[in-house]
């Protein structure tokens, strides 16, 4: 049988004489002398001496004659709890300890052989095989804890594909590795029975070794991986796909035995790989076996669970009117809070995720950072930024409402973040991470709400980066001219000229004055750093979502244009062979270039702002024969607007009536405001009053939807370049595209990236659906500056 830390305890009895084939052999009377077992092996436990007649088949049935009795020397050992003895001293990796051993006040000389199931504890990729007490690996065995697993439940495929969301799959029971994304669900186990494999030798056909869990809750593949190398096939994509579609087998409660010629690379190798396919609290065993009797077993001690027992969840969508449908989780039962560093870590999802596509993203970042070693408190956030999800298509075309939503859930998730921290007043430290849209939320929690985070890791960020940086010597903020590339191209390169500054919506705040709300409307500086938190970019100059080129800086299409092209790139992309960009390509930039060029507001763009044109700015035409001029509702020319700036355009008049698209009559805009009673409503107001007596005020309650739908961005997505206020290249800012976060292999010009993509760049959620092996980096960035791998204090 086997103690808590994996030792072997041979078989032992008692007895006052020493029998032999029926004879009876005298022993020393002055010494309290017992019989270690029935086979000639004795132990005088005053003197702690042991006398046998082959230390080598000690524990195991001699068939050859007695022979005379010779002393063994041996050291002392560390008894797991429960048990004591006289001596106590660390035992070495390779030899046979023996004891006295007492529990219960009962006592029994046994033979330790040093033996051990042991996982990767600490997540660092090498499984180490020493036995001292700092040793990182044996830290589980010492507090007494099961190793704490989730299930393989998902749908991973290839090396790419997978919603992860937990329960939607069948990864755990099909019997095969799906794939190199299909990794992130197994977990290394060094078979540390050398010793055990001189007494009793693989290629002795009478022995045999078998894997046994009694809920046959667990698959496993034999590797050649060693202690050394036990966690590559998580950091080496290439290592991973020689593991990829490799069968599995089911461990049983009746036990399935270990190949012999594994069994015979365990002295450089010994590493399994095991997933978890149903819950269960019973231990993973290790038995060794003469036909009908058991040698000797080693035990790891499991908890499996869902991976939401592992992580905490809250969710906000309620925030903005929109129902719940995954519950709150204030506690993971299967990941205690005595493995964790007194650090919580939020993550918060993207745009165009629902409620149960969330899940999935909640739980692969888990298990993500769970590998590059954290040890925080994690939480899924889950928030309503997918009103108008289209069932099926997975698109989501009313951009520009979410946006509202998102300002609307900042207010909550900063009273969470407050409470978490009033909750559990010995957390250290909180840290967030946002995806996409995400960061709407995080960075006004801070900004308007001054949610007390700590750490802030902006992710793919489709926020504009002015946001951050909009001074005058900002290096991100476009001028008012020809060389722009953000304003739709009719307003600086398509007649001739560029419209007066002063016209254009991204400087309408600048006619007001300090004290009138409206002055506000604008994206520069609306989430300045705050000095309470460090903020990090994680960006991508492959980006395709937040992305751009030259074709949309000569012609911006119109919405049915870009709905074409994407309906275009879309089914090009699914011709074989073909290389098509992403659908999505540059969604971000004409989301802010057809702000004010649609006719409902409700896909990509908006019908009021923006870039579009107020139509009543007339310009005369002479009449037909016996008329006089008439006035035609039609766009003046820049250089027909420059000529009348000083006349037609002065400050009131724009105020009141400006040059680019006002809105209808019955045109409204709504944002979520306090309902007095500590909620929010939405409020959906008549966009005339913004141009009126109480325009500030009006302003002031719908600056999110005003932002959101009528104020263009003057600079490229935060999460497609960097922005520099926040820090240094490398320190703060960091291109995922880059050598920093995937370092090529010497002699290619490509980082490693899945063969299936047309390019080696880093795409707008790639964080979650290309394979940990992938861009791990990133994660591993994550986890050492947030401080989630380091150990409690």
């Amino acid at each position: 049988m086997m103690n808590s830390q994996g030792w072997v305890l041979g078989k032992r009895g008692s007895a006052p004489v020493l029998y032999r084939s029926g004879a009876e052999y005298a022993l020393p009377a002055d010494n309290s002398i017992e019989v270690l077992d029935d086979r000639n092996n004795v132990y005088d436990w005053n003197r702690l001496r042991l006398w046998t007649t082959d230390p080598q088949t000690l524990i195991s049935t001699p068939e050859n004659p007695q022979t005379p009795f010779r002393l063994v020397p041996f050291q002392p050992i560390v008894l797991p709890e429960g048990y004591s003895s006289n001596h106590r001293v660390v035992p070495g990796d390779s030899s046979f300890e023996l004891d006295y051993v007492i529990r219960n006040g009962v006592g029994s000389p046994a033979l330790m052989v040093p033996a051990e199931l042991r996982p990767d504890a600490n997540r660092d990729g090498v499984i180490t095989v020493g036995r001292g007490a700092s040793d990182p690996d044996r830290a589980l065995a010492e507090a007494g804890l099961p190793w704490h697993f989730w299930l393989n439940d998902d749908d991973d495929s290839g090396e790419t594909d997978g919603t992860d969301i937990p329960g939607k799959g069948s990864n755990g029971a099909d019997g095969a590795v799906n794939g190199v994304r299909d990794l992130v669900d197994f977990f290394p186990v060094h078979l540390d029975i050398r010793s055990l494999l001189k007494i009793f030798p693989a290629d002795d056909a009478a022995i045999s070794y078998k894997l046994v869990q009694a809920d046959g809750a667990a698959n496993y593949l034999t590797t050649d991986l060693t202690a050394d190398t036990a966690g590559i096939y998580q950091r080496d994509a290439e290592k991973a796909k020689l593991l990829g579609g490799a069968p599995v087998t089911p461990i049983t409660a009746e036990g399935v035995a270990l190949d012999r010629a594994f069994l015979g690379k365990v002295g450089t190798a010994g590493i399994i790989l095991i997933e978890a396919g149903k819950a269960t609290d019973k231990p993973l065993r290790l038995e060794a076996w003469r036909g009908a009797e058991q040698l000797a077993r080693l035990e790891l001690p499991l908890k499996f669970g869902g991976v939401e027992t592992m992580f905490r969840h809250v969710n906000l969508a309620r925030a903005v009117g929109i129902a719940c449908e995954t519950p709150n989780r204030g506690g993971a039962p299967n990941w205690p809070d005595a493995l964790n560093n007194k650090k919580a870590f939020l993550f918060v999802h993207g745009y165009n995720v629902n409620q149960q596509q969330a899940r999935g993203w909640e739980a692969e970042i888990f298990k993500r950072l769970w590998w590059s070693g954290s040890r925080a408190q994690f939480w899924g956030v889950t928030w309503c930024g997918y009103e108008s999800q289209v069932p099926v298509a997975r698109f989501t075309p009313n951009y520009q409402q979410n946006v509202i939503h998102a300002f609307g859930t900042a207010p909550q998730l900063a009273n969470f973040i407050g409470k978490l921290r009033a909750d559990q007043p010995g957390l250290i430290e909180v840290g967030v991470a946002a995806h996409s849209l995400g960061n709407m939320v995080v960075s006004s929690a801070i900004s308007d709400y001054q949610a007390p985070i700590d750490r802030y890791f902006m992710i793919d960020a489709a926020v504009a980066a002015e946001a951050y940086d909009g001074g005058q010597d900002s290096q991100v903020v476009q001028s008012d001219d020809g060389t722009a590339f953000l304003p739709h191209t009719e307003w600086n390169k398509q007649f001739d000229g560029v419209y007066p500054a002063r016209l254009w919506a991204t400087n309408w705040h600048k006619l007001f004055l300090s004290t009138d709300a409206r002055s506000k409307l604008t994206w520069r500086d609306r989430f300045a750093p705050h000095g309470g938190t460090v903020y990090y970019d994680f960006h991508s100059t492959g980006e395709e979502v937040l992305g751009y080129d030259e074709t949309h800086a000569d012609n911006t299409p119109s919405l049915a244009g870009v709905l074409a092209a994407e309906i275009k790139i879309y089914l090009h992309s699914l011709i074989s062979g073909q290389k098509g960009q992403p659908a999505g390509y540059q969604t971000w930039i004409y989301q802010e270039q057809l702000k004010g060029r649609t006719i409902t507001g409700k896909v990509l763009g908006s019908n009021f702002g923006g870039w579009g044109f107020n139509i009543f700015h007339f310009r005369k035409f002479p009449g037909g024969f016996g008329k006089g001029p008439v006035e035609t509702p039609t766009v003046l020319t820049p250089a027909e607007a420059a000529s009348r700036e000083s006349t037609l355009f002065t400050d009131q008049a724009l105020r009141e009536a400006p040059f680019f698209r006002p809105g209808g009559f019955f045109t409204k805009a709504g944002s979520w405001v306090p309902d007095g009673n500590g909620g929010r409503r939405f409020l959906a107001e008549r966009i005339g009053q913004l141009y009126g007596i109480n325009g500030s005020d009006f302003a002031a309650r719908q600056r999110d939807a005003l932002l959101a739908r009528m104020i263009p961005a003057m600079s490229p997505a935060t999460g497609r370049i960097p922005v520099l206020r926040l820090g240094q290249i490398n320190l703060f800012n960091f291109d995922m595209n880059s050598d920093s976060i995937r370092p090529r292999k010497a002699g290619e010009a490509n980082p490693p990236w899945p063969s299936t993509r047309a390019t080696p760049n880093w795409w707008h959620s790639d964080l979650r659906e290309v394979a940990y092996p992938y861009v791990r980096g990133v994660y591993d960035r994550i986890a050492a500056m947030g401080g989630l791998n380091t150990v409690a204090p």
